[in-house]
């Protein structure tokens, strides 16, 4: 392919056997993560593998490299107007004509007739400027029954080169090299849009990434709120024994077991669509071996600070937005067209020139005739080829020269101001919506920025809500092994404490979600993950 991708991090692979996951094999308890490193078909993965698993493997990647290689053929393809050209013929005609006159093909003859061999070459080549250059040498052979036919047969030799060149429409402007530099155009527009639907594809990962990692830390958290009830209720059934507690505690309990299983199934369905999106993402075959796999992500999201200047943030969102660059591109798409409409309303001004060399030979009867000075010449008998005729041509000792202009003048034009207008019109339309891409720029990284101020803030806050409600939960149980509470609060503050380490984890997936956010809105999240787009 076209573009290639380079990742710095571990090779991906597929560890364990290839078989689709089973829920039989786990027990009535068993996490996720616990059911499939006992299946030994667990795939821990981090983050720079799923990237470049769903870089090499997506297929709308796959269909913009084809899109860059049908791009380059289009530009070689336009460039074929100014191949060179080389061709050649061979002819044979005879024509009989009946002859009513002497003079024609002599007394006694009623057929006249004309016999001729051709064969000739010629070089066409299209200018740069506009111009063009066509040479051609062509040679007959001619033979007749004709008296007055003084070398016969003949051979004639002509060399022609005639070259063309506009000098006002076409010139340095024309139709081939309008659509060349369009094509140039459009092929960087191409690149444009593949690295924009690389930075889409690798934000879309990281979010899939985090919400699989948030799916299981939230079935994790849960198991461990259903030990902790299942604790609780053991030690209710202990103190119904004793006489220390009342039997619908022990209902109350197993009540409260139940509503926190189920919690934990819940938790499995949301991991299993988290992971299934994620698959999705990194495999284009619905019989990729990955799909029998438990996708397992081994990075916790971690808290990193970082410096946050809007207004350098903005500036560099502004140079490196792959939209912003298609719209540039389009915008000089649109002068190249003004600049051939432009070209296309000048007057029509055509220098053409002709140079050429002739050159005869053949068989020459012997003849006799009186000079000016009255004296008798005798020519005597030639016979000379067609190697005799060439000499004469490439020798130059018989030239042709011609040389002209041609002028047209448009009295009116007005399919050229038409065009001129509408690529007026375009011209402002582009400039109207790079101000309005430049705005949505701008907000979007002012949300991704105040995103990450707020999420930090709610992850101090998350922090100390989680530590409190643990340190509660530890109080209100010491409580409730001397008398003073009741199996109700106790399980509120498990409850609560559940609650508590869930919030404080999905707040810290949101801080990594709004880093990745600000990333995509200034277009580093490229360069931040080690991903270097290039062509082959």
């Amino acid at each position: 392919m076209n573009r290639a991708f380079l990742l710095a991090g571990a090779m991906v692979f597929f560890p364990g056997s290839l078989s689709a996951q089973t829920s039989s094999q786990m027990g009535p308890y068993d996490t996720f993560v616990q059911r499939a490193e006992k299946s030994g078909k667990a795939f821990k993965v981090t983050m720079d593998q799923v990237i470049k698993m769903a870089l090499e493997n997506n297929l709308e990647i796959r269909i913009e490299d084809y899109n860059e290689e049908l791009f380059q053929h289009r530009v070689r393809g336009s460039y074929g107007f100014y191949d060179p050209v080389v061709g050649g013929g061979l002819g044979y005609n005879r024509n009989n004509i009946p002859s009513g006159n002497i003079l024609n093909a002599g007394a006694g003859l009623n057929l006249f007739f004309r016999e001729g061999y051709s064969w000739d070459w010629f070089f066409r080549q299209n200018l740069p400027q506009g111009g063009d250059v066509n040479t051609a040498l062509t040679t007959t052979r001619d033979a007749t029954n004709s008296l007055f036919a003084s070398v016969n047969p003949s051979y004639n030799a002509n060399l022609l080169m005639t070259v063309t060149q506009p000098l006002l429409r076409d010139f340095g402007m024309n139709a081939v090299k309008r659509q060349i530099r369009i094509v140039q155009k459009d092929r960087e527009i191409s690149d444009a849009q593949f690295a924009q639907r690389v930075s889409d594809i690798i934000a879309q990962v990281q979010r899939l990434y985090w919400d699989l990692t948030l799916a299981i830390r939230d079935q994790e958290i849960r198991k461990q709120s259903m030990e902790l009830a299942r604790i609780q209720l053991e030690n209710n059934k202990k103190r119904v024994e004793i006489g220390t507690l009342a039997p619908l505690d022990i209902t109350k309990a197993r009540a409260e077991v139940a509503r926190r299983e189920e919690e934990v199934i819940a938790a499995e369905a949301r991991i299993q669509t988290a992971e299934n999106l994620l698959k999705g993402m990194l495999s284009e075959d619905p019989q990729s071996p990955l799909w029998g796999l438990f996708l397992i992500p081994i990075e916790d999201p971690k808290f990193r600070d970082l410096p946050l200047e809007l207004n350098k943030a903005i500036s560099t969102a502004f140079e490196n937005r792959p939209e912003l660059e298609q719209l540039r591109l389009e915008m000089e798409k649109n002068g190249i067209q003004t600049q051939y409409q432009q070209n296309q309303g000048r007057w029509r001004l055509d220098l053409s020139g002709q140079f050429g060399t002739r050159g005869l030979a053949g068989f020459s009867h012997s003849r006799v005739f009186v000079d000016p000075t009255g004296n008798r010449v005798v020519v005597p008998e030639l016979s000379r080829g067609a190697g005799d005729a060439y000499s004469q041509v490439f020798t130059g000792d018989f030239r042709n020269y011609q040389a002209g202009v041609r002028l047209e003048i448009p009295l009116r034009n007005r399919s050229h101001d038409a065009e001129l207008g509408q690529l007026k019109v375009t011209e402002r339309r582009l400039l109207a919506q790079r101000k309005n891409l430049e705005q949505q720029i701008m907000v979007e990284v002012r949300n991704a920025i105040q995103n990450i101020e707020i999420a930090k803030k709610r992850l101090d806050s998350a922090r100390l809500a989680r530590e409190l409600s643990q340190e509660q939960l530890d109080g209100e149980t010491k409580r409730f092994h001397a008398g003073l509470s009741t199996n109700f609060e106790v399980l509120q503050y498990q409850r609560d404490l559940s609650l508590a380490q869930l919030s404080e984890t999905q707040t810290l997936i949101d801080y990594q979600k709004a880093i990745s956010d600000l990333q995509k809105a200034m277009f580093t999240i490229v360069d931040e993950n080690a991903i270097h787009i290039a062509r082959e």
